[in-house]
């Protein structure tokens, strides 16, 4: 299902399970790829041992977290609250154009698509989509052109849609 990712973007609302998701796409990826992660999350959350995580949100933290990803090869990079994290900053459109080149996957969680730039959304492979006001699960019908998506206006807490380009959207429950 995600194993072909390779920039992913999982949304919703607080408390729908985006990073507990997050955990488990970092984990999949430690146990079927030996892929370790590295991790931008400014709450300090509990990650997986095979996680590098980066808290400080001051310019040098966040520099030292982007400095690590062009440097590494081959991992699953997760910047988390993407209004905090991403900004709609243009600097880090190559982030979303060019860290597969790295045969790195990148993994964008926050609460809208409005949190990143068109240019940016356009790079997401895979979406996994919590519950989402009208607005922000429309935002994303028309980015992936798939109906469906707008069912994520009505999702219960923990439930999720999942959206690959060009293969349509289906619905799961994360379990923790």
């Amino acid at each position: 299902m995600i194993d072909d990712m390779i920039n992913g973007g999982i949304f919703g609302m607080i408390r729908s399970g985006k990073t507990t998701l997050a955990r488990k796409i970092a984990w999949h990826f430690w146990t079927s790829k030996n892929q370790f992660a590295l991790v931008l999350d400014p709450k300090g959350e509990w990650w997986p041992q095979n996680c590098t995580v980066f808290r400080d949100m001051t310019e040098m933290g966040v520099g030292e977290f982007w400095k690590a990803v062009w440097e590494k090869t081959d991992c699953v990079v997760i910047a988390d609250e993407a209004a905090l994290t991403i900004q709609r900053d243009r600097e880090l459109v190559p982030v979303f154009t060019m860290l597969n080149g790295r045969r790195h996957r990148f993994v964008v969680v926050g609460h809208s698509g409005t949190d990143l730039l068109p240019a940016m959304r356009q790079q997401i492979t895979h979406l996994f989509l919590f519950r989402q006001s009208i607005e922000a699960a429309d935002l994303w019908r028309r980015e992936f052109a798939d109906e469906q998506i707008t069912q994520a206006t009505m999702l219960a807490q923990y439930e999720y849609l999942f959206a690959a380009r060009f293969k349509g959207s289906r619905k799961f429950y994360l379990t923790k």
